[in-house]
């Protein structure tokens, strides 16, 4: 008998409006909730800055760890309904983030005309990660459940992924500990810029030699 019913009886309606923005918003809450407690922990035992406190606690409520432990309720507490507004909301924050790094840190001053020093730093911060992970990466491939990728295009996605740099992370720990305003935190994060556009450029290439391989 449930078999006769119309299509639109027995498919789970989609969240409205209204419980939409209640999932949201508590969402919201337990991340913010979250982020304090384990950021105060990390600061108070670790010594370790604020943002390194936020990776963990976003860790935590990931798959990685709630996920592992309780699939149904990070289900529940991170309704797929949600997925993409939030993932629109976490894109606008990085770009306000990076906005404010770019008005924060004072890089022609430090870097003025000899930009050298941060394009060696850039080769050097996208070379030396790009062969290791190249390098170590069969033995990652190794570990692998079968059916696994090529061999050869695993190397080189595991070696880009090793050279990008966490801009934002890099950008957020120096403002915490007021050094944005320095010499090494120009050289750093413009090195950190130059070396993820070259690493998302190559990304790109890799992919399109990949796709070509399969």
């Amino acid at each position: 008998m449930h078999l006769l019913l119309p299509i639109a009886e027995i498919t789970p309606a989609a969240p409205g409006p209204e419980e939409l923005v209640l999932r949201l918003l508590l969402q919201l809450a337990v991340i913010l909730a979250a982020s304090r407690m384990v950021t105060w922990l990390a600061r108070r035992f670790l010594g370790q800055t604020d943002v390194s406190g936020e990776i963990l606690a976003g860790l935590m409520l990931g798959p990685s760890f709630l996920g592992a432990m309780s699939p149904g309720l990070m289900g529940q507490l991170f309704h797929p309904a949600t997925r993409d507004i939030f993932a629109g909301i976490a894109e606008v924050g990085l770009v306000l983030l990076l906005f404010q790094i770019g008005l924060e840190f004072e890089f022609k001053e430090h870097l003025g005309r000899d930009r050298r020093p941060v394009l060696a730093i850039a080769l050097a911060g996208l070379a030396l990660p790009f062969a290791a992970g190249y390098l170590v990466a069969p033995w990652f491939w190794g570990q692998l459940a079968e059916p696994r990728p090529s061999l050869e295009g695993f190397r080189l996605f595991f070696a880009v992924a090793l050279s990008i740099t966490a801009l934002p992370v890099l950008g957020r720990i120096y403002m915490e500990l007021g050094l944005s305003h320095t010499r090494t935190a120009a050289l750093t994060v413009g090195a950190a810029a130059i070396n993820d556009a070259a690493g998302w450029l190559i990304l790109g290439a890799v992919a399109v030699v990949v796709r070509g391989d399969a």
